[in-house]
């Protein structure tokens, strides 16, 4: 077993086995209801059993369950399984407690994650950091890192990828046909057959952004593609992608990527290798 604590998080790495007779309460663990903990525990090989205060569910390879503490639920080796491998992170940091804990459909639940997700990769340096006893500003810095991960996950379970992949190539479609043009919110949502007020909630639901912002990104990236050509002056550019002249697009694309315009295109232009002269 590895294990250690610091900055707010008691971290390890265990396998059981059933003469370990593993099994934990959520009600039990003498934490207070006004400082509530939140648990993660991720099986890397095996298999364990979690009851969500309902129902029991086994907890395979590749995926995690989260408890909050204290709550009515139960998680347990299975008899059946040979040995369980899996990594726990229990949370006291209030800050990150609370974020996660607004997460409804990451509280008592088993959630999938491959090992190479950004979640169980964050997981993973944090239990390296705080076995190795590195310093209590970066276990934070780590644990911050982890906790931006699963807002993420939460996200991604709640809107799968098609979801999102349909409202925003609809977006870009809109756009697209009139790119040098101005195009209102209002107009994409009468195309979405709906109210304004609607598919801006919905578009920042399932987009996880603004219909405003991300028609700025859209634009934007044509911009940039249009300067790393080099064929169009940034006037040119700006009127070729919606903006109401350079100094809009110099406001706009300095905000995105810290360098204007004409120095962008100068960059691309400098990089870019000389025609070879026949001889």
């Amino acid at each position: 077993m590895i294990f250690g604590k610091k900055g707010g998080v008691n971290i390890g790495f265990e396998t059981v086995r059933p003469t370990d007779h593993y099994e934990w309460h959520g009600m039990r663990r003498g934490v207070e209801k006004a400082r509530p903990q939140l648990l993660f525990q991720y099986t890397l090989e095996g298999w364990g059993r979690f009851h969500n205060g309902t129902t029991w569910a086994a907890v395979p390879e590749a995926h995690a369950f989260t408890a909050r503490f204290p709550s009515r639920h139960t998680y347990t080796g299975d008899p059946a399984c040979p040995s369980w491998t899996f990594l726990w992170i229990i949370v006291s940091q209030p800050y990150v407690v609370g974020r996660l804990l607004e997460q409804r459909n990451l509280v008592n639940a088993i959630i999938p994650l491959v090992e190479e997700s950004p979640v169980v990769q964050a997981a993973s340096e944090l239990l390296l950091h705080v076995s190795n006893k590195g310093e209590p500003s970066m276990a934070e810095e780590v644990l911050f890192r982890w906790m931006f991960e699963m807002e993420r996950a939460a996200f991604s379970l709640r809107h799968p990828a098609e979801e999102r992949a349909q409202i925003l190539d609809f977006v870009r479609d809109q756009i697209a046909s009139q790119l040098n043009g101005f195009i209102a919110v209002e107009d994409l949502a009468a195309s979405w057959g709906t109210s304004r007020s609607n598919f801006t909630h919905y578009f920042s639901k399932v987009a996880g952004t603004t219909p405003a912002a991300y028609i700025k990104e859209v634009r934007l990236a044509e911009a940039a593609r249009l300067l790393r050509h080099g064929e169009f002056s940034v006037k040119e550019v700006a009127g070729r992608t919606g903006f109401s002249g350079p100094n809009h697009l110099c406001k706009a694309f300095r905000a995105q990527h810290h360098i204007s315009p004409g120095a962008y295109q100068k960059l691309y232009k400098t990089s870019s290798p000389s025609p070879s002269r026949e001889s």
